[in-house]
This record gives C-alpha cells, structure tokens and sequence, in this order.
C-alpha cells in the first residue's frame, strides 16, 4: 500500500488509503506498523521518503510503548532538527521547514503513546528528561508534551479494580497494580516537572494557560501528599502576599493567575488538611470588586462541592 501513495492515479483515493493504512497502525500498534513500513525521510530529488506516514499515524496510535517512543521516535526528532539546521546553513529554507514540520508531527504522536502505554512504570523515567527539556526549551512543542502528560495520568488513573475490603465482608475499588507502580514512577518526577509547569503557567499569557493547569491538575493526582501539599501552601502563600500588596491591575492579574494554579490543584487535595485553607483563602473574593476574581472564587466554590462536597456540605451556611 505505501507504493500506492506515489501513484498520480490514486487521486482522491489517497485519502482512503491513508484511513486504512491508519486501522491497520491502530490494529497492530506503531512498533510492529512501522517495522513493516520504516519511516524515511529524504532531503535530496529521488531520495525514498515515506515521512508521510507519519500523519497516518497520528490520531491511531494504540498498543503503545514508551520505551518505543523514546527508542525510535526521540532519535528521529533529533535528526530532524540536526538536519534542518544543516539545511538552513546552506540556504534551503523550504527543506528546512519541512523537516521542522516533520518533527512537530512526531512530537504530536507522544499524546497517543502516553494515553496507551503499558509501560510507565519502567520507561518513564528514561524518558522524562527529555521531556522536561522540550517543555523548557522548546514552546512550540509544549502542546502535544502537555497533552501527554495529562493523558498518561489520567489513563493509569482509570485502570482500577474491585477487590474484597479488609475485614468487613464488602469490596473497594482501586488502582490495578500495574497503574500504581506506574503513577509512583510518575511521581517520583512531581518535584521536577510541577515547578516547571507553574513557571511556565505564570510566564505564559492567559489564553495559553489551560492546557498547562489541566497538565498540573493530572500531575498532582501522581505527586507524593507530602511534596503536594508544600506545592500547595508556597501557592496560597503567594496569593496571600499578592493580595496584601494592593489591588493594582497587574496585582489582580496575579491574584487571578495564582488562584488558577490553586484550582488546578485542588481536586487532589487532602478535604480536611487543605479544603479549609483554600475556602478560607477564596470566600472574601466571593464579594471582591473585581470581577475577575469574584469568577474565579465562584469557580472555587464549585471545585470544592465537586471534589469535596463532604466539605462544603458543612459550610452551607456560610455559603448561602
């Protein structure tokens, strides 16, 4: 089939082509897909090149591997810019920025990698260097590693079973434990990537934000409580200092960004260490005369009867 995309004849049967050669990479995975079909990239005319496989690629990828990622695709990657910088050092700008597209579409596989991998556990670690360099040094890459950090989360995080509870005859629900080990690998990373991703969030504009919260809203349900909890009361700190400082524009603007941060957490949070500092830290800006503030305070207020309805549910009075 892949001799099939160069043929002028194909037309706009290409588009099927593409679809099927996509159930096929969902079928048997990306290792086994592209031992059939090996990615090239070509630089020169007549040069083979089958880089095209990549968008076949994304949106299929399934019975992944991290340590396939990082063994095939973290290589690829570098070529690809290694090589795209040779190209622009001798003028060929337009090869140039086809292989920078090229390596925004390898890094656009990692979310799909993440969300299916079964083996975080053990390739996490190897990888997540890497990964914490491109969300540092790289923005226009921040995307997809955002997006794969949260997923990978979120999937170990749904992988639960029911088992019998101690002593009283009844049963709990809980995480297999091939997706604890996995999110205490994870974990194990917390005390690097979560100081990372709040200094991205407060560098970044607002309406770039929310992928970066959504990314540290997964993280905190891996974090240890204890270094948790730390993130979580240097933040508060912090939006308390603001607020005293004075209600200045660029002051509100912090406040708001700080209390995202808060939000971002507060789902994993302890109801009974850290729920009653973050209601007492919001319930004077239900009535602040900013409107940016006063939202986002109401948007507190539904994370806590969300996450931690137990909680609100004794504070009723106070709310109403």
């Amino acid at each position: 089939m892949r001799d099939l995309y160069d043929d002028q004849r194909l037309g706009e049967a290409r588009g099927s082509l593409m679809a099927s050669l996509g159930l096929a990479a969902r079928a048997v995975g990306p290792r086994a897909f592209v031992e059939r079909l090996p990615i090239k990239v070509s630089t020169s005319d007549g040069g083979e090149d089958s880089s095209w496989l990549l968008s076949v690629l994304r949106g299929h990828v399934a019975r992944a591997t991290l340590d396939f990622f990082a063994a095939y695709f973290v290589p690829l990657q570098a070529w690809l810019l290694e090589r795209a910088a040779a190209l622009g050092a001798d003028g060929r700008t337009v090869e140039q920025k086809n292989l920078h597209n090229l390596h925004e579409q390898v890094w656009a596989l990692l979310p799909g990698f993440c969300a299916s991998a079964d083996d975080v556990a053990s390739s996490f670690p190897a990888l997540a260097k890497t990964l914490g360099t491109v969300l540092n040094e790289r923005p226009e890459l921040r995307p997809p590693v955002l997006q794969g950090l949260s997923a990978m989360v979120q999937h170990q995080r749904s992988l639960r079973e029911v088992v019998p509870a101690g002593g009283g005859g009844g049963v709990e629900v809980r995480p297999t434990a091939a997706a604890a080990a996995a999110l205490e690998a994870v974990g194990k990373y917390a005390k690097n990537f979560l100081p990372l991703l709040f200094n991205l969030h407060q560098a970044e504009p607002a309406e770039k934000r929310e992928p970066i919260c959504e990314a540290i809203g997964a993280y905190a349900h891996a974090a240890p409580p204890a270094l948790l909890s730390d993130f979580f009361r240097d933040v508060l700190r912090k939006l308390l200092e603001t607020a005293a400082a004075g209600s200045a524009a660029d002051s509100l603007e912090q406040q708001g960004s700080l209390l995202d941060l808060l939000l971002a957490l507060a789902p994993a949070l302890s109801p009974t260490e850290h729920a009653p500092l973050l209601w007492r830290a919001v319930r004077p800006l239900l009535s602040h005369n900013s409107p940016l503030l006063q939202k986002k305070a109401y948007k507190a207020l539904g994370t806590l009867a969300e996450h931690h309805p137990s909680f609100l549910t004794e504070r009723l009075a106070d709310v109403t």
